[in-house]
């Protein structure tokens, strides 16, 4: 994918807690930017980072001639609750854009498909650390 160095992806826990500034990292359940089959048990794609605010960009391809409805959930797997976002992903469409950069701090992603073998999911993330490392209290880089 345009824009990922060649060096290893960095677990969340490997950055340093006085990093600053902002950096695109690939998802956390793909390290190399490679699709993410997802089933309709649900799938983790990302996990937040917990020492930085994540802004998530994910998108989902349906490689079958139905349209088919994705449901993403946050802290778990679980889905039909308050928490829960539905949307139907078209037949053969290509790339759509599913999660627009949502901020998350140390939150587990899934999504789930209506149907088995019919979607994947890419995506990355642009993480942002603290204006002020020391400062729990202090913003996130806003910085592009």
């Amino acid at each position: 994918m345009s824009g990922f160095s060649r060096r290893s992806n960095i677990p969340a826990g490997a950055v340093s807690p006085k990093a600053s500034g902002a950096a695109r990292y690939p998802l956390s359940e793909s390290p190399n930017g490679n699709p993410i089959a997802i089933t309709t048990a649900g799938t983790l794609v990302h996990t937040a980072a917990t020492q930085a605010m994540d802004e998530v960009y994910l998108w989902a391809s349906n490689y079958n001639s139905t349209d088919t409805p994705l449901t993403m959930s946050f802290g778990d797997s679980t889905t039909g609750d308050s928490d829960s976002i539905i949307v139907t992903v078209g037949g053969q469409a290509g790339l759509t854009l599913i999660y627009p950069g949502i901020p998350h701090l140390g939150t587990p992603i899934f999504v789930k498909a209506g149907t088995n073998s019919r979607i994947n999911v890419v995506g990355f993330v642009v993480r942002r650390f603290r204006e002020d490392p020391s400062n729990a209290l202090a913003g996130y880089d806003g910085g592009s």
